[in-house]
């Protein structure tokens, strides 16, 4: 009597769930459209599951449904504005040196991820050019289009907002 009872119970809750599955589904999503939940921040990326501020950790991030992506800016020796958090390339990258004396040239031989494992030793320092590639390319494919929130360590502020803004990441 008590297995007859469970499987009417569970054939019950089937029911339920194959009836107003879609429409809890259709509720969270307009929930989520109207912006009443919480949204996601991916602080330097996933960079739980790939190494900080690379564009493996961005991805992934997009890919887990992140709003947005925090990303640290700074100014190269040459004056480009590269990812990275620190003012040194010592820990992500093991250069004992600091990124607004180091140029483009240099920052690009260099791994930002063999730290994290040895799959990411081919990640480098990403330009905020090629997040902002990145970030736009992936927006033509979803509704709800991925921001940029951007700590400028040391900048130039002028071609920050002009990237931002060539690809349509300013609000």
């Amino acid at each position: 009597v008590g297995v007859v009872r469970l499987k009417i119970s569970l054939r019950l809750i089937l029911v339920v769930v194959l009836v107003t599955g879609p429409v809890m589904v259709s509720q969270a999503q307009e929930t989520r459209s109207k912006r009443i939940l919480p949204m996601i921040s991916a602080h330097r990326g996933a960079s739980m599951v790939a190494p900080e501020n690379t564009l493996i950790a961005f991805s992934k991030a997009m890919e887990l449904g992140a709003d947005f992506i925090e990303i640290d800016v700074r100014s190269t020796g040459d004056g480009v504005q590269v990812i990275l958090h620190d003012g040194s390339l010592k820990r992500t990258t093991g250069l004992e040196a600091k990124v607004e004396k180091t140029s483009l040239v240099k920052i690009k031989e260099l791994s930002a991820g063999y730290w994290f494992g040895s799959q990411f030793e081919d990640q480098r320092v990403p330009t905020l050019e090629e997040v902002c590639e990145l970030v736009k390319n992936e927006n033509t494919h979803r509704t709800q289009h991925v921001k940029l929130y951007v700590d400028c360590k040391s900048i130039d502020a002028d071609e920050v907002i002009q990237l931002l803004n060539k690809h349509n990441l300013l609000d």
